[in-house]
């Protein structure tokens, strides 16, 4: 396997993993509601928490990979969606879960400088943007696809959990 082809595979999965992680929230709220026994505000909130560390995290996030380039920032961002996976995983109460929201917020924020720039240095960089976005579209119809399914199976928490282990 080429190192291009490498590349594509590896910005593909955090590009997945970025939306579908961000959009297991939105349907896993009513179950959250119910087990935290707070109002829809207090859910707002938590989802504005999540979507603005996601937006604070683009910040830095060009600046880094500029300085350290694609592959460390990466490095961060996987290892970023694996400790917030297990810290919303072992939350017991709703400050830990928006805690672990906000830092999963704040690390999905990272992939996009690093993960655009890792793919424009590929040779078909057309084809190659292709997969890319495909790969976040599919996440973002997985994402509640797979949160609502496995809060009925296992518990929302697994759902992160799993993903996070895709990390």
């Amino acid at each position: 396997m080429s190192h291009f082809h490498r590349n594509i595979i590896i910005t593909s999965i955090g590009h997945f993993l970025v939306h579908s992680m961000t959009m297991i929230l939105p349907a896993i709220l009513v179950v959250l509601e119910k087990e935290f026994s707070v109002s829809l505000i207090y859910l707002g909130e938590l989802a504005t928490i999540q979507i603005l560390f996601l937006g604070i995290g683009g910040f830095p996030a060009g600046f880094l990979t500029e300085r350290y380039g694609s592959r460390i920032v990466l490095l961060i961002y996987f290892a970023g969606l694996i400790i917030s996976a297990l810290w919303i995983y072992f939350s017991t109460t709703f400050n830990m879960v928006a805690i672990g929201l906000g830092f999963l917020g704040l690390v999905t924020g990272l992939y996009h400088p690093a993960g655009l720039k890792m793919v424009s240095y590929s040779p078909n960089i057309s084809r190659y943007m292709g997969y890319h976005g495909i790969s976040g579209s599919l996440g973002l119809a997985a994402g509640p696809i797979f949160g609502s399914w496995m809060a009925n199976c296992l518990g929302w928490r697994s759902a992160y959990l799993f993903l996070g282990g895709l990390a």
